[in-house]
């Protein structure tokens, strides 16, 4: 799995996508903290993986 969704209890309609920088993954501490919060204040959350993490789970992008 790729990606993961926050659905807050009461949604307000709005919605976010939050993915990390070059040296992490959608499982940051930080990421997983602000997606939590946001979707306690009524908006939806995405976090996912960009593409490079996906294809290499760990370490820098590939310089190409």
């Amino acid at each position: 799995m790729t990606e993961d969704y926050h659905l807050p209890e009461h949604a307000t309609g709005d919605g976010i996508v939050l993915t990390h920088g070059a040296g992490g993954n959608r499982e940051m501490p930080l990421l997983i903290l602000v997606a939590k919060g946001l979707a306690k204040a009524g908006i939806t959350v995405l976090r996912f993986d960009l593409p490079f993490r996906q294809k290499r789970p760990h370490g820098p992008p590939h310089p190409s």
